[in-house]
């Protein structure tokens, strides 16, 4: 008896000594009907599961599936869908159509099914490629919240926010003055080539801090202010990959987070100390090592003071602007222009008022670790000496000068009357 499927025979009709087909596609069921070695009997598909066999084997759309993953999706055995393919002459460079397919319908509807299946991989695709990129930046982020946000708060929560410090005894100057002591390029976390430990450049930074703070500007009388500013590259990378902003890779004293951590207590002490002379105001710009890692920093040390009398950080940005007296003080870490400004230019655009009341006018910048003064148009640019070691890039990029951390006096009524330098050691 033949075998019978929906009242249709599962067999094509064969002559005697005739070979029979490899498979056998049934117009009045719609149903395939394939030999496969093995079976004893033919394997049935439906027409639309035969399309999607060829749909997903055919490499028309992209990328094809394997065969282990046509039989995980089809439910079929590894060699089952082996001998299917067989018999249907199926590769990955066939046309995504059966052969019935071909001769059923006229071309310009195939060629419009076939768009349409390009349009629906194309959009897979991208939502393969959205969600690959969604669970990397999972990753990232529980990374980042483990190794270098959760220490961040934890830093920020510690020690005593705001807490009163004692003020030195100091007699009043000749004259009103405000204490600028700039850090420009700490650079921390920099291996030096020295061998010098992270400890090391700590306490060599701190030493001539306390030479500044405590002796040199003391001659001059109690301070109406102290003013403190990083100038930029305050820490040496600017992620968990030891590298720059751009990707320059970096020769590193431990972790990112440990690092961040660490500058942002410098910072910290720094701050402690200057709180003893006078009043404190801190203006922070980032670098080109250190935008985020120094923006992370600035959220540590505004989260220390955020209720202290007498500590003032003005909110992080690229240029910050200080005033005393008669002097309009700018702070930036390159002394490059956008749109080949020169920095007086820019000093005046973006502060016209203080551009105007203020006859004595100052840019502090870093960058290239040398000291030079000149003048240029109406405003004395000031590009300062580095107060980080050397390590293997600043050793052959020939930005190995000597270590210092400069002041400067700024008289109330004259402007920046002195300045000097505690040799970083």
């Amino acid at each position: 008896m033949d075998l019978q499927i929906d009242g249709a025979p599962a067999t094509p009709p064969t002559r005697k000594h005739e070979k029979p087909p490899k498979y056998w596609f049934n117009s009045e069921t719609r149903v395939y009907c394939t030999w496969i070695r093995g079976l004893t009997a033919p394997w049935i598909t439906t027409e639309d599961e035969h399309k999607n066999v060829i749909r997903q084997y055919s490499n028309f759309a992209g990328k094809p599936s394997t065969i282990n993953e046509l039989a995980r999706a089809l439910g079929w055995s590894r060699d089952i869908v082996i001998g299917y393919l067989k018999a249907h002459d199926m590769t990955h460079d066939r046309e995504p159509f059966s052969a019935e397919e071909l001769m059923e319908r006229d071309d310009d509807d195939l060629v419009n099914d076939a768009l349409q299946m390009r349009r629906g991989d194309v959009a897979k695709a991208l939502d393969a490629a959205k969600w690959e990129q969604i669970q990397r930046n999972s990753k990232a982020w529980e990374a980042w919240e483990h190794c270098t946000l959760e220490p961040l708060i934890k830093a920020c929560r510690e020690g005593g926010i705001g807490r009163a410090v004692p003020r030195v005894r100091i007699g009043s100057g000749r004259a009103p003055f405000a204490a600028l002591v700039p850090t420009p390029d700490v650079h921390y976390g920099m291996r030096r080539i020295d061998g010098s430990s992270l400890a090391d450049a700590r306490k060599s930074l701190l030493d001539a801090y306390g030479e500044a703070l405590g002796d040199r500007i003391p001659l001059f009388g109690k301070p109406d202010k102290v003013i403190l500013s990083d100038v930029g590259d305050f820490a040496h990378v600017d992620n968990d990959s030891n590298t720059t902003r751009k990707g320059t890779a970096q020769d590193v004293h431990g972790d990112f987070a440990k690092m961040l951590v660490e500058a942002a207590d410098l910072k910290i002490t720094m701050v402690e100390m200057a709180r003893q002379l006078g009043p404190v105001e801190l203006y922070d710009v980032p670098g080109n090592h250190d935008p985020n890692a120094a923006a992370a920093i600035a959220a540590v040390v505004r989260a220390r003071y955020h209720d202290a009398k007498d500590v003032t950080i003005a909110p992080y940005a690229v240029r910050q602007y200080a005033t005393y007296g008669i002097t309009l003080m700018g702070f930036t870490h390159d002394a490059k222009c956008p749109a080949n400004q020169s920095l007086g230019n820019l000093m005046a655009t973006e502060c016209p008022l203080e551009w105007a009341t203020h006859r004595r006018r100052a840019w502090f910048t870093g960058h290239l670790h040398h000291l030079e003064a000149k003048d240029q148009g109406k405003v004395k640019v000031y590009k300062l000496p580095a107060s980080a070691g050397v390590d293997r890039f600043t050793h052959n990029g020939k930005y190995d000068a000597e270590r210092l951390l400069p002041y400067f006096i700024v008289d109330r009524a004259k402007g920046i009357v002195d300045h000097g330098d505690c040799e970083v050691c």
